[in-house]
């Protein structure tokens, strides 16, 4: 057997050491229900979704499961190249709205599925494609890498932040609160690879986000919904900053940023 020092690192494991010490929290059903909304109001209109069906290879598929779904951005457009979609979300609201959406698209091909990463998935149908775009979180990285395998035939796509953090260092320097990273896109195709997986980077990125706020309250809620509760001097250092910001004509401030997104890509064994 040949071994190399890369081997005593078990990246799977390192993944949900970091996953439970981060900062950044999951969310809960509740909090995505909330979220689905403000979702719904860009459906479509995103540079990002173009760019990330230009990137995936439908070739030889004729069914998709599309994990974190949200309100239909992806499923529905892909449903109308393929036989069948399967869209999955931890958030009811979410598939509201997805569910909506598809009827005034009049698409017909799209089952819904109220799960999430940690569910029992036995409800799931195989599927030749897996999707998820800006979805995917695990606490047990290599139980949920199995996951999904096991109900792909062919190939498997995720994209993911490509930086350990949801807020820009810009935002992060302002807070007293110290800030833990996320396990990035690394952790993942480390864990694949040593899983005897080949899996495929690519990138998604060049698109700039401008978020829009009408006041002070509404930009530190934005930053407390990525970073969790924060004290009263941040709040007052973030209350600082916005008055910084760029106004628009309609009196609202924004925040512009870019995002670097990893496509991770396999194809499943045989």
């Amino acid at each position: 057997m040949i071994k190399t020092n890369i081997d005593e690192i078990d990246f799977s494991d390192l993944y949900n050491q970091q996953k439970k010490i981060s900062t950044f929290e999951s969310k809960t059903k509740e909090d995505w229900d909330n979220k689905a909304p403000y979702f719904q109001e860009k459906i479509y209109n995103s540079a990002y979704n173009d760019s990330f069906i230009k990137k995936i290879n439908l070739s030889d598929c004729k069914t998709m499961i599309d994990f974190g779904c949200g309100v239909g951005n992806l499923s529905i457009r892909l449903a109308k190249k393929l036989k069948s979609v399967t869209s999955i979300d931890y958030s009811k609201e979410m598939l509201n709205y997805l569910e909506k959406n598809a009827k005034e698209e009049k698409t017909t091909n799209v089952k819904t599925l109220n799960l999430s990463w940690e569910d029992d998935w036995s409800e799931v149908p195989k599927s030749d494609l897996f999707i998820a775009s800006r979805s995917f979180t695990s606490q047990d990285l290599k139980t949920t890498i199995e996951k999904i395998s096991s109900v792909a035939n062919k190939r498997v796509y995720l994209s993911t932040n490509a930086s350990s953090s949801y807020v820009s260092d810009e935002i992060a320097n302002l807070l007293e609160k110290d800030i833990i990273g996320k396990p990035n896109f690394v952790y993942i195709i480390n864990a694949l690879f040593q899983m005897g997986y080949f899996p495929k980077i690519d990138y998604i990125d060049g698109f700039s986000k401008r978020n829009r706020y009408n006041t002070p309250k509404e930009f530190i809620d934005s930053i407390v919904w990525s970073v969790g509760q924060i004290s009263d001097v941040d709040k007052k250092n973030l209350t600082d900053y916005f008055y910084t910001l760029k106004e628009e004509i309609n009196g609202q401030r924004y925040y512009e940023e870019k995002t670097k997104w990893a496509l991770i890509s396999w194809e499943v064994f045989e």
